[in-house]
């Protein structure tokens, strides 16, 4: 008798666990994703996916890493030290151009997050008005190297603005005091500068280089192409759970904030749900409400493979095949 009831709780708690969309952790495949930095703003899809089950729905155990830059991120893929990583997808054009063997299997961000920051007041309202003014960033970061880009489409003499080198923990304080004009960093990272900013009363002023005519990709999600090939259904599962976790945070960002603050309870509600805020700009394009989240348009991808040759000097013009994929999303629209 106490059996027969034992078992029947049993089948109870497997069916109440079905019904919430998750499955039972015992067998489910463990893998782990990289972010290319800090858990933030822009991580609430992976955090509302893991919360409401959609991983373990598919028999995933997934586990989410720090990174160390989004380029690191690509790398660790690409030598396999990761199975799922959200890398900066011109580290992976360079890569494979260098026999690198990784892919991108969705697009994070649709408009890349390059911007650069000023206190208002300065007089800089644009790209053109950087000429004869002082840039803090790190020397040979992305930004660095892709200037030529931004100069290019807004016709202005490189060679007239002044980049004054410096680690990214000093960027925020060199602007704040007047060291320098502007500082380059991503928008994700803006409202901790706009919250520090106020707290000097001081307001802060971006230029997001998509918005001058800067067309360049920015991080997506990369997978080893030896992983494609031997278990397709791990990545689609992955790749399937994380979009719809990213199609519940842009329609309840606040109850996927609350999420994400009872997995990290000291963030910042405010500058978690500001990052969010701005990163729905950049993952929702006119393309992506056609296509759905994570589409990656072969024109695009093709003018970045040739922007960044033409900045990295690559020998190489690599195949847009073997650069990314569309075959692994689930077609969400947000």
């Amino acid at each position: 008798m106490v059996r027969r009831v034992l078992t029947k709780v049993l089948l109870v708690a497997s069916l109440v666990s079905f019904a919430l969309g998750g499955v039972p952790a015992l067998g489910a495949e463990k893998t782990t994703l990289r972010l290319g930095w800090v858990p933030n703003g822009e991580s609430l899809g992976y955090y509302a996916a893991i919360d409401k089950g959609y991983y373990k729905a598919r028999g995933i155990d997934l586990q989410i890493v720090r990174g160390f830059g989004a380029g690191d991120t690509a790398k660790q893929v690409a030598t396999g030290a990761v199975p799922f990583g959200d890398g900066d997808t011109s580290a992976l054009i360079v890569g494979r151009s260098k026999d690198w063997k990784s892919k991108i299997v969705a697009m994070k961000y649709q408009r890349a997050a390059l911007a650069y920051y000023t206190l208002k007041g300065s007089g800089i309202k644009g790209p053109t008005d950087l000429v004869g003014r002082k840039i803090g960033e790190p020397p040979g970061g992305a930004m660095r190297v892709l200037f030529p880009a931004l100069a290019e489409a807004n016709n202005f003499d490189m060679s007239k603005v002044n980049f004054v080198h410096m680690s990214p923990a000093a960027t925020m304080p060199s602007l704040l005091a007047g060291k320098v004009d502007a500082i380059g960093m991503y928008t994700s990272t803006a409202p901790v500068l706009i919250l520090k900013a106020k707290k000097q009363g001081k307001e802060v002023h971006g230029i997001v280089w998509a918005d001058h005519g800067f067309k360049g990709y920015g991080n997506s999600i990369q997978v080893l192409d030896e992983l494609i090939a031997k278990n397709p259904k791990l990545v689609r599962g992955v790749i399937g759970a994380t979009m719809k976790g990213y199609h519940d945070a842009l329609n309840n960002p606040k109850e996927a904030t609350d999420i994400f603050l009872r997995a990290l309870p000291t963030a910042s509600r405010f500058i978690i749900g500001a990052q969010f805020k701005v990163y729905r700009t950049h993952m929702v394009t006119p393309i992506v409400k056609q296509k759905g989240l994570g589409y990656i348009d072969r024109g695009t991808m093709e003018h970045n493979r040739d922007l960044v040759a033409k900045l990295f000097k690559l020998k190489t013009k690599v195949p847009l095949e073997e650069i990314y994929t569309n075959n692994f999303l689930p077609g969400i629209n947000p």
